[in-house]
């Protein structure tokens, strides 16, 4: 409210202020104005006295001329009638005069009454200075009062903000001394912190250490480097089979090859065919041959972890490995399953021992045996033995007539023996799952996808396997969508009977009419395949 008639009286006093100089301009225009008109009629007068004061002395001029004139009337009425003449003249030009000085007396009556009102105007603007005075003094002592309501609330306001800012100075040194703490607590964090990165970088690297060693104990995967890869492991096959047909020889040249006993050897293979000198079928020879040194290394290497699996001699250590290896390995699987965990380590060790064992073993089982306390080596009596059983078993079949050409085929039958025993005995378990070897049976129809032989493309329907010379080797064999082939078998084929390919492609047939048959009725979406 205060602030209301505040402002009402500022706009009175702004209102009189501008009246009273509208009043104030216009005096002093009329003032000047009357002045002027004043000065004006001060000069008229002053000249209209001048001409008065002229025309009186004219008249004293005239008078004295008057007075000469009658003293000289008695020269003549000449002079007095020019004289009268001025006289007239001098008259009507006083009544001028005087005509004027009436109308500068009027101007001076004028001048009173502007000047009356001049006054009266005077009058008014001492009134209206009054009230201009007034009405200051009211504004002044209103704006006292509101200074003094204004400097109350600002003292009261003071007052408050006062006491707000020591409440908020006090508040201040609050949150400082909760800042110094939380700064001195993020120092000990950081130091803290430091400290744990430090502490888990050891960690992880223990971690990583851990993990190294659980990832050996848990991961399977040969390094492509090792020679137990399996690319390694098919060319290391791809010699043993070349050194074995170079033990079994072409039979070409300076060779004597025993019939009767060959064809004895086919008979206890339920071979059909028989061979003669005059049709020797070197090539059927040949795999036959390869079959029986093989089956014979398998026969004797069986016989030999049998016999020698307990003996505790440094001369069959291969054979007590293998047994106690395997035992331990069965254990530690039947472990695995009866006692209660998560873990994947104890799972794996039966099967990582499996492989490190075997490792160790393809690298130097049945190598030559060192003697205690001597620097002097022999060969493994396996291979011993058995190299020579070997040779004298391959003379029943064929003789070498070049007696250093018998030797020099002689001398491949330890590598030979080694060699496939620890291919099959050993490096087949260091894989995971184990490899296997596999005899493909006589009379079996050709698949190409593991075997091989000289055929030609057209005309596998029409053959069947005569003899496997060399097994198929590879992971799970018995499973033909899963199955992984290392090295195909090698097989010597023969044409089917005229019943047997009728009986053959009768099956095959029929299978692909069923096919088709399951392939209609389950639709273009079932994924059936025309082949199997």
């Amino acid at each position: 409210m205060d602030e209301s008639k505040n402002t009402t009286l500022n706009n009175n006093d702004n209102n009189w202020s501008v009246e009273y100089k509208n009043w104030e301009i216009d005096g002093r225009e009329e003032n000047k104005q009357l002045k002027d008109e004043l000065k004006n009629s001060s000069l008229e007068i002053d000249k209209l006295k001048t001409q008065l004061e002229e025309i009186s002395e004219k008249y004293k001029q005239s008078e004295e001329s008057l007075l000469t004139l009658r003293a000289e009337k008695d020269y003549g009425n000449n002079p007095l009638k020019e004289f009268k003449d001025n006289l007239d003249k001098i008259l009507a030009e006083n009544e001028t005069l005087k005509d004027e000085v009436s109308k500068s007396s009027k101007n001076s009556d004028d001048y009173e009454t502007i000047r009356d009102e001049n006054n009266e105007l005077k009058k008014s603007l001492e009134t209206l200075s009054q009230k201009y005075d007034q009405l200051s003094s009211r504004i002044k002592y209103d704006e006292l009062e509101q200074n003094l309501a204004q400097s109350s609330t600002n003292n009261e306001m003071k007052d408050s903000k006062d006491s707000e800012l020591r409440h908020l100075q006090i508040k201040n040194e609050e949150y400082s001394r909760e800042i110094s703490d939380l700064n001195n607590l993020l120092q000990k964090m950081e130091k803290e912190k430091y400290r744990l990165i430090e502490k888990n970088i050891e960690l992880k690297k223990e971690a990583s250490q851990y993990q190294s060693a659980l990832g050996s104990a848990t991961n399977f995967r040969i390094n492509d480097d090792d020679r137990n890869h399996h690319v390694q492991l098919k060319n290391d096959i791809s010699e043993l089979q070349n050194k074995l047909r170079n033990y079994v020889t072409t039979l070409k040249g300076d060779f004597e090859i025993k019939f009767d006993a060959i064809n004895n050897l086919i008979k206890k293979y339920d071979i059909k065919t028989s061979v003669t000198p005059e049709n020797p079928k070197k090539s059927l020879i040949r795999a036959v041959l390869q079959h029986h040194i093989l089956k014979k290394i398998i026969k004797d290497m069986n016989k030999y972890f049998n016999q020698n699996s307990e003996t505790e001699s440094a001369l069959h250590l291969e054979a007590e490995i293998i047994s106690k290896s395997k035992d331990l390995e069965d254990k530690l699987a039947e472990f695995s399953k009866t006692r209660c965990g998560s873990d994947q380590t104890t799972h794996a060790t039966s099967i990582k021992i499996r492989q490190k064992v075997n490792i160790a073993l393809s690298n130097r089982g049945f190598s030559d045996i060192i003697s205690d306390g001597k620097d002097i080596s022999q060969e493994h009596v396996f291979i011993n033995l058995h190299k020579n059983k070997l040779n004298s078993e391959m003379n029943k079949y064929r003789i070498i007539k070049d007696d250093k050409k018998r030797k020099s085929v002689e001398k491949l039958a330890p590598d030979i023996i080694r060699e496939f025993v620890r291919l099959i005995q050993f490096r087949l378990k260091i894989q995971e799952p184990s490899a296997q070897i596999k005899w493909i049976p006589i009379n079996s129809d050709v698949d190409s996808s593991i075997m091989e032989g000289n055929w030609d493309k057209d005309d596998i329907d029409n053959l069947v396997v005569e003899v496997c010379s060399f097994p198929v080797i590879g992971q799970d064999l018995d499973d033909v969508e899963n199955r992984k082939v290392y090295t195909p078998a090698q097989v010597f084929t023969k044409s089917k009977s005229y019943k047997s390919y009728v009986i053959s492609m009768s099956s095959k047939v029929a299978k692909r009419i069923s096919n088709l048959s399951n392939t209609t009725n389950s639709g273009p979406e079932s994924g059936n395949s025309d082949y199997e």
